[in-house]
């Protein structure tokens, strides 16, 4: 009798530790995706401010080439 009590607290005992475990492991590769996606957020980030300064640079070289057009 006393070894049954005994195997059935081991039992629940590993039943409340295997969930804990797959939690943490779901907990750990959630957090590694949202890594992953929080820095490639920040990769589009970064292009698109690049984009938006390049964008600047030819507006600017325009208005600049029509201008010494146009007094030519």
């Amino acid at each position: 009798m006393t070894f049954q009590e005994f195997s059935l607290k081991l039992m629940v005992s590993n039943l409340e530790n295997q969930n804990k475990i797959g939690l943490g492991m779901a907990y750990r590769f959630n957090n590694f995706k949202n890594k992953q996606i929080m820095k490639q957020a920040q990769n589009y980030d970064t292009l698109d401010k690049m984009l938006k300064h390049v964008k600047s640079l030819i507006k600017r070289r325009d208005k600049l080439y029509k201008i010494e057009t146009s007094e030519k």
